[in-house]
């Protein structure tokens, strides 16, 4: 169902004004896909998509991706790019509805499995960070994402762009409790914690995988983990390194702790 648009006031354009602006979207129910890739991936995705807007420059490019029904707005390219606040060259963009997962019940299948490799982000506050450990996390077949209320919201713009649209393949879990959560998983499905930390205490990879169900916890970007998540775990691991460095961007060392476990043993 395809609409052409040619002024700004049209009120099916709330979603797209001054996405500059307006990154925050943890208390919306609605999140917004920016590009032809990540469009494109929600678009096969299970979420609903609200609309997507198209310049008119690229309703020819586009139009094989979207199925029918779905509300496609045609606007003119330059008001495209007045409409979302910054210079939009891609001329794909989307907004879809948002779903707020608070347990890993609802993913009986994560806790049934017979190996589960869960991530765990507490306090991730960079939206690139959480983005990246996102596509990290799907393409190193990660079974869900806890993401702790002190991280950066998980659909926020530029973290799902981040993610290249992996979030909408990858279980998205935002628990009330990180803490009582994590205590559920290793009391009544057999999950063991592994705390990646720069610890002395703790063993350095390669490190086997020390169960076959595990949340891989990940520190802050600049204070690592909390005490308390980290006396909660029933491992601590680090990964060694050469020379004055000590430590990494916590997506990279989400891909290394992710190979150890999913790929080596």
């Amino acid at each position: 169902m395809y609409s052409s648009i040619d002024s700004l006031d049209d009120p099916r354009l709330d979603p797209y004004r001054d996405l500059k602006k307006t990154n925050w979207t943890r208390d919306s129910d609605w999140f917004i896909a920016e590009g032809r890739w990540v469009v494109r991936r929600l678009l096969e995705s299970s979420y609903q998509v609200l609309s997507v807007l198209l310049a008119d420059s690229a309703v020819a490019s586009f139009r094989a991706h979207i199925p029918a029904r779905t509300q496609v707005l045609v606007l003119p390219a330059e008001l495209v790019s007045q409409l979302v606040g910054f210079q939009f060259h891609a001329g794909v963009i989307a907004c879809g509805r948002r779903v707020k997962h608070t347990s890993v019940a609802n993913f009986p299948q994560v806790l049934t499995a017979q190996s589960s490799t869960l991530m765990a982000c507490p306090h991730t506050v960079l939206p690139d960070n959480l983005g990246s450990i996102i596509r990290v996390a799907t393409a190193f077949g990660a079974d869900a994402m806890l993401v702790g209320d002190r991280s950066t919201d998980p659909f926020s713009r530029r973290t799902v762009r981040v993610s290249m649209g992996n979030i909408f393949q990858l279980p998205m879990i935002e628990p009330v409790s990180l803490s009582d959560t994590l205590q559920t998983l290793r009391r009544d499905h057999s999950f063991r914690i592994v705390a990646a930390t720069g610890s002395p205490n703790a063993t350095p990879l390669p490190f086997p995988r020390p169960a076959a169900r595990i949340v891989l916890l990940l520190g802050n970007e600049a204070h690592g983990l909390d005490p308390e998540l980290v006396a909660m775990s029933d491992v601590e691991v680090s990964i060694p390194m050469s020379g004055s460095t000590d430590s990494l961007n916590v997506a990279t060392a989400a891909a290394v702790l992710l190979y150890q476990f999913t790929r080596v043993g």
